[in-house]
């Protein structure tokens, strides 16, 4: 459910709110079209092309605004789990940053990683040898990788993603300072 709660949101953030409206209003009262057209202000025979706009826009920007962020986690979750330092770089974008809070440990680095390269040796040097299992789920309607050994969660990551492409990613290694 969560998943599809994500896709709907994100689509309807995609199209401007005037077009939202139109879409949910019309899918409830589908022959009440007058009353969809004042509330949403504009004449009812100037509603279908607002309707059809916004359908059209939704198709159009669907991959980069719904499905694109979850399939780029999906795939990296994929090549993180394996291991795999130059399947992890190629899904990233060449200016790609990396955020963490440096984990429990606060020697830890706490700065920006910035590159393919640089953001995957972390990536795979976090995990080591036992890396935790990575479960694809929703936090605040936003898809994230949760590290778990267990019912340990052990760190949480978020990415943007653009063109298939990851450019930024945010990883809290230390979830139990989330509170402090």
């Amino acid at each position: 459910m969560a998943i599809l709660e994500y896709v709907i949101r994100a689509a309807m953030q995609s199209i401007e709110p005037r077009e939202t409206a139109a879409l949910i209003l019309h899918g409830a009262f589908p022959h009440d079209t007058r009353f969809v057209a004042r509330f949403v202000g504009c004449s009812e025979g100037d509603l279908p092309g607002l309707l059809a706009s916004a359908r059209a826009r939704l198709r159009r920007d669907r991959a980069t605004t719904v499905t694109e962020p979850i399939r780029a986690l999906r795939r990296l979750r994929s090549a993180w789990l394996e291991g795999d330092r130059g399947a992890v770089a190629e899904l990233l974008s060449s200016d790609v940053e990396i955020f963490t809070d440096g984990g429990p440990d606060s020697r830890r680095l706490r700065i920006p990683v910035h590159g393919s390269w640089e953001v995957a040796a972390l990536l795979n040097d976090i995990v080591g040898d036992d890396p935790p299992a990575l479960e694809l789920t929703f936090v605040d309607r936003v898809p994230w990788l949760i590290g778990r050994y267990d019912q340990l969660t052990v760190g949480f990551l978020a990415a943007e993603v653009l063109k298939e492409s990851v450019r930024q990613v945010w990883l809290v290694a230390g979830p139990d300072t989330l509170g402090r």
